[in-house]
């Protein structure tokens, strides 16, 4: 199978650490793997290089995004960078670099791979995804005139017929004559308004997110609620048995590979990384999120009651405000 990861200079463990899940967990027999990078030197790539040498089945093929600058479509940064936005370019440049490829996964960083990848083969669509389970149908439906809304951190694309679409003219048209540009996610919205015909829904399974994860019992059937969301408790329940790509998504951007007592996924991402750098330490959250994180229960209700809040008042709605929920709790 041919996948992909893009990563810069500030994630290059992190992404090993998901590409470490995938060759112990995915049962691919052979892994043609593409990897972009950004900002990324010498002993980075060397870094790539010793971890993939390890494996006698996967073929390694190197990009920087330095080669192939997509600035020029005036797409906003994510994270400071433009390598989030590489995933939606690269399947063409790959294209012109290995010739035979039919079928392409790309894949996130912030991912663990469980189970078993080889079944994504009977998912034929120009590109096939996951529906996010955590935003809010009222809230695309507002912000981007959308009736569904799919998560980018696992996309399964047949090369050819992605190509077809012709993704770039339209990112660029888009972008050129469009007066409101205000993309919250830029890669995320830009696929979903242009190819909002286009994507085939992948089942819940391959981009199994932390919410889904955390929330449990009562609280899933809150949170999942289908009126709200997308994705309903009935099928999170149905799929977390059969998770195969784990996503931290959303959560407040509360990471696995920061100090936390709330992302379900922590432990499990510890123990891909040992085998990264067996010395890693986690980074520390700023002084909100960290007081955020301590506190699971409240965490989860905190999601639960602003899921129920018009739009208007979850804007207003702050960390500071769980702060004073909970003096008010221990008081």
């Amino acid at each position: 199978m041919d996948i992909m990861y893009t990563t810069d200079d500030r994630y290059l463990e992190i992404m090993l650490t998901s590409l470490h899940s995938l060759v112990v967990n995915s049962k691919l027999d052979k892994i043609r793997l593409h990897i972009v990078t950004q900002n990324c030197n010498i002993n980075h790539l060397d870094m790539i290089k010793r971890f993939v040498d390890q494996y006698n089945n996967i073929e390694l093929h190197l990009y920087r995004l330095e080669d192939n600058p997509i600035d020029s479509y005036n797409i906003p940064n994510w994270r400071g960078a433009q390598i989030g936005n590489a995933r939606l370019f690269y399947p063409r440049i790959i294209k012109d670099n290995t010739s035979d490829i039919n079928n392409l996964l790309y894949i996130d960083s912030d991912t663990i791979v469980v189970n078993d990848l080889s079944q994504l083969k009977n998912y034929n669509g120009p590109i096939n995804a996951c529906l996010d389970d955590a935003v809010l149908k009222r809230s695309i439906n507002s912000s981007l005139g959308l009736d569904k809304y799919y998560n980018s951190g696992v996309l399964y694309f047949n090369i050819d017929e992605y190509l077809k679409l012709d993704m770039e003219y339209r990112i660029k048209d888009y972008l050129s004559s469009e007066s409101n540009k205000n993309l919250k996610f830029p890669d995320q919205d830009l696929l979903n308004l242009l190819l909002k015909n286009e994507i085939s829904t992948l089942p819940q399974r391959y981009n199994y997110s932390a919410f889904a994860m955390l929330f449990q019992g009562l609280d899933s059937r809150l949170f999942f609620n289908d009126k709200i969301r997308q994705v309903s408790h009935k099928v999170i329940t149905e799929e977390r048995n059969n998770a195969v790509v784990l996503h931290s998504y959303g959560l407040s951007d509360i990471k696995p590979w920061t100090n936390n007592g709330v992302n379900p996924f922590n432990n499990l991402f510890m123990e891909h990384m040992k085998y990264i750098n067996n010395d890693y330490e986690r980074e520390e959250l700023d002084k909100l999120k960290k007081i955020l994180s301590l506190y699971p229960t409240l965490f989860r209700y905190m999601y639960v009651f602003r899921s129920y809040l018009p739009d208007n008042v979850q804007k207003t709605l702050s960390i500071n405000s769980l702060i004073l929920m909970r003096n008010k709790k221990e008081s």
